[in-house]
């Protein structure tokens, strides 16, 4: 298991996502990652901003085997989602742990 933030670097003026400048995201280098770590078998993202960064921005620079891993987006742990109670949030991410006990040691 890994876990590892779609952004390298931006600048955002202020706490929101929606506060990042565009021109300032760098990506962390997710060819070479997946490259090194062949075992992954799924990616999770912290909510709709992660995901949808990781497909405008990461999935179009990687390979055939690392852009067909399944994917699926998770509410945000971000105390600005506020649409969602902390239990509920926690409920879905329980998803990580099922699968993580699926796979052997």
């Amino acid at each position: 298991m890994a876990l590892w933030d779609v952004l390298k670097a931006c600048f955002r003026s202020g706490i929101l996502d929606s506060a990042i400048d565009d021109a300032s995201i760098v990506t962390n280098d997710f060819p070479e990652f997946f490259s090194r770590h062949q075992s992954i078998e799924r990616v999770f993202f912290n909510g709709a901003k992660a995901e949808s960064l990781f497909v405008r921005r990461v999935l179009p620079g990687l390979d055939e085997a690392a852009a067909g891993l399944p994917r699926q987006r998770l509410p945000s742990t971000s105390p600005a989602h506020a649409g969602m109670r902390r239990a509920q949030k926690r409920e879905a991410w329980r998803v990580i742990l099922e699968v993580a006990l699926e796979c052997p040691p």
